[in-house]
């Protein structure tokens, strides 16, 4: 699959009150320097299942802005399926282990390994006792069980994780992002995209 993504944004010409008169004024900004300013110039990005893109670079760089438009240009596609951590609600007052419903206790301990949560006290917290990475790796571990049963269901699924290491120190972001690569090798049927500050 190709997606041809492009986006430029009003720079501000068009908009007028006595306040962006006064700040037009103070910077010397003229209508040709505000026109419309390519945010991301055109680009093609190829994809295809077992493949995993991360989008790395400064805070403020775009790369959110790239993976929403990435997202945006899925919904134009048919049997693929955008899954984001966005859609994961991690029950506050259950045991991480108790968070998979109907899950036998073998794959649980198979999806909380996958995503760094093997450890004992914590499988055993409550979910409102999580510290910030611990929650982020929670959902992303609910986040690639749904694409395995999307995946399982015929459908491509595509994983769309902004900033999925962000509360991670470096080490442990890497040590994430080894375990997803496998995890894609092994499935072969689904995409993970991400952006992440961490850049190794």
């Amino acid at each position: 699959m190709v997606l041809n993504l492009e986006w430029a944004r009003d720079a501000g010409a068009g908009r007028s009150s006595e306040n962006v008169a006064v700040v037009k004024a103070m910077f010397g900004l003229e209508a040709d320097v505000l026109r419309e300013v390519a945010i991301i110039p055109p680009l093609e990005l190829h994809l295809s299942p077992g493949q995993v893109v991360f989008i790395t670079g400064a805070s403020g760089g775009g790369k959110s802005s790239l993976l929403k438009l990435m997202e945006q240009s899925l919904v134009e596609h048919e049997g693929i399926r955008a899954l984001r951590a966005s859609d994961v609600t991690i029950p506050r007052d259950r045991a991480v282990v108790d968070t998979f419903d109907d899950e036998p206790i073998e794959r649980v301990l198979d999806h909380l390994s996958r995503a760094g949560l093997a450890e004992a006290l914590v499988m055993l917290r409550a979910g409102a006792e999580l510290s910030d990475g611990e929650r982020c790796r929670l959902e992303l571990a609910h986040l690639l069980r749904r694409a395995e049963r999307v995946a399982g269901a015929g459908v491509w699924p595509i994983v769309l994780a902004d900033e999925f290491a962000a509360t991670l120190d470096r080490s442990t972001a890497l040590a994430l992002a080894h375990r997803i690569r496998r995890w894609v090798s092994h499935t072969q049927h689904a995409t993970f995209l991400a952006a992440t500050t961490h850049d190794d």
